[in-house]
Order: C-alpha cells, then sequence, then structure tokens
C-alpha cells in the first residue's frame, strides 16, 4: 500500500485550512501523514492545527518565505512514498488519494500523477469568476474528463492537486524558493521533472476550490502568477530582457487582437474578466521586477 505524505502550506487562513484538514482526514486511503507548514502567520494558526488536529504535523517558518519554501519544509519532514502537494483552500474528494494510487499502479513508470481544480457547481451556475476559472481549466489548460499520459503536454501539475514519488523530488531538489510568491514555481518544477525524462499522469477528479469569487480575490489571484512570472522567464525563457521590451508593443496588439475571437467563443463577460487577468498579471511582474531591482 502505496503511504501518502500530504503536506498544505499556509498563511493567515485557519479557517479555511479547518475545511482542507478535515477533507484530508476522510480520505478512502488513509494519508500516512498529514503536514501543515505555517508560513509564519500573523494569527494562531499553528495553535489551532496542534489544538484541534493533534494527529497531524504541525511545522511553522521563522519568517514569511512564500509556498516553495514552504513545501520543501514539509518535504525534508515526510516520511511517505509519495509526496501530496495541495492548498488551503481546497477540499479533497474522499477518493481523491485512491484515484491517485490506482494512477501509480496502473502506470508505475510515472514520476506524479495530478488531478484538477474547480469551484463549486453552485457557484459555477452563476459567478463570472468561477465561469471564467472553469473555462481556464477547460478549454485553455486542456483537464477533461480522460486521463492524459505524457510530459509537458499533461495538464497535471498544479500545486492544488498534484504528486510526486519522494524520490524524483530529491532528484530535482525540490522547489526553487526564488519564487517567493505563488505562481510559477509549480511549472518550473514539472519542467524540471520532465526534462529527467519522466512522464506524468492527469487523473480525472475535481479538487473544490474554495476562493471568494470576488473581483478583489481575483485580481490577487492573478497578480500573484505575475509575480511569479519575472523568475519563471530568466529560467526557462532566457536572460533576453532587452528583446522582451523590444517586442512589447507587437505582443500587446497580439493579445488585443486575440481578444476579439474570444468575444465570439466566451462572450463579452468572460473577455473582459480576460483583460483584467492581464492587467492584474502584467502588474504583478512590474511589482516584482520593481521589488528585486530596489533590492
Amino acid at each position: 500500500m502505496l503511504k501518502f505524505s500530504i503536506i498544505i502550506p499556509t498563511y493567515n487562513r485557519k479557517e479555511l485550512l479547518r475545511g482542507c484538514l478535515a477533507s484530508c482526514l476522510a480520505q478512502e486511503h488513509p494519508p500516512h501523514e498529514i503536514i501543515v507548514v505555517d508560513d509564519a502567520s500573523p494569527d494562531d494558526t499553528s495553535v489551532m492545527v496542534r489544538a484541534e488536529f493533534p494527529k497531524i504535523i504541525s511545522l511553522r517558518l521563522e519568517r514569511n518565505s512564500g509556498p516553495a519554501t514552504a513545501r520543501n519544509r514539509g518535504i525534508a519532514t515526510a516520511g511517505g512514498d509519495i509526496i501530496v502537494f495541495t492548498d488551503d483552500d481546497c477540499i479533497l474528494p474522499p477518493e481523491f488519494l485512491s484515484r491517485l494510487a490506482d494512477g501509480y499502479r496502473d502506470h508505475p513508470e510515472i514520476a506524479g500523477a495530478g488531478c484538477y481544480l474547480e469551484a463549486s457547481d453552485e457557484l459555477l451556475s452563476h459567478n463570472s469568476y468561477a465561469q471564467y476559472d472553469y473555462y481556464m481549466t477547460h478549454t485553455v489548460y486542456g483537464f477533461g474528463p480522460e486521463p492524459v499520459l505524457g510530459g509537458l503536454e499533461c495538464p497535471a501539475g498544479g500545486t492544488h492537486s498534484m504528486s510526486y514519488r519522494t524520490h524524483v523530488l530529491a532528484e530535482v531538489g525540490g522547489f526553487d524558493e526564488l519564487f517567493t510568491s505563488p505562481g510559477g514555481e509549480d511549472m518550473d518544477l514539472k519542467i524540471r521533472v520532465v526534462a529527467r525524462g519522466y512522464n506524468l499522469l492527469y487523473v480525472p477528479v475535481k479538487v473544490l476550490h474554495r476562493r471568494l469569487y470576488t473581483f478583489r480575490d481575483f485580481w490577487r489571484q492573478y497578480f500573484a502568477h505575475g509575480r511569479g512570472t519575472p523568475q519563471y522567464q530568466r529560467k526557462h525563457v532566457g536572460s533576453g530582457e532587452r528583446e522582451r521590451r523590444r517586442s512589447f508593443p507587437v505582443r500587446v496588439v497580439l493579445r488585443i487582437a486575440g481578444l476579439f475571437p474570444a468575444l465570439f467563443q466566451i462572450g463579452l463577460r468572460l473577455t473582459l474578466l480576460k483583460i483584467v487577468a492581464g492587467l492584474a498579471g502584467f502588474a504583478g511582474r512590474v511589482y516584482e521586477v520593481l521589488r528585486r531591482h530596489h533590492n
């Protein structure tokens, strides 16, 4: 029986974390261990975990360092065969670990397996932000109803619902801790794993996302993703900063042109959200570049 170690980085969201931990404890395939890594939350997250979930391992970082560092701390502590990553605003369905175990059993050659993240059906029925995420998940990123086995073309990889063999994480050195905000560190890890010749498996199981799905939450999500972009580009696109600056007007024109077919594909509301997501990502990139330059 495979031993799964679940690692959950968290920051100042103990109410959401409660639900996530309850879902981890309700798995049909019991986890070997659950490790919460408190990224120096200013609230009493660690106290809550120790008091209400005494069987769960609770770690706390001395200073806020980002999810990549928090996950690496959890990896160093874990004793399972498979390391599973999820977030504090996720609810894992009871069959989550069982389906992952089936995937590793049926494909013993894979390095990792993961699922997909989505809002509740109730929110999807009326919330535009949830509907935009649905469009991105299924149309852009390619998460569908069938399993996918492969390398970079496999859609699995997001750390909301991803797992890797422990020895593979050791081979690649875990997460790059230069990613100090949530955005790009999971794709960076996926690229480094696949570069060693490993395949991954997408398992079509829905993990429930308990985001607020408000404008503020939407902006913060894509702003954070934008913050991770400069580090990702330096590693995987090459330095080429001057060339990117020169091509910036061309890229802007192409993006604007790409909005017209989107109007027919996803409608006006979601196209407007696509614009907002792009602006938030751009603002995040600018913020991160200026922050690094200042430091």
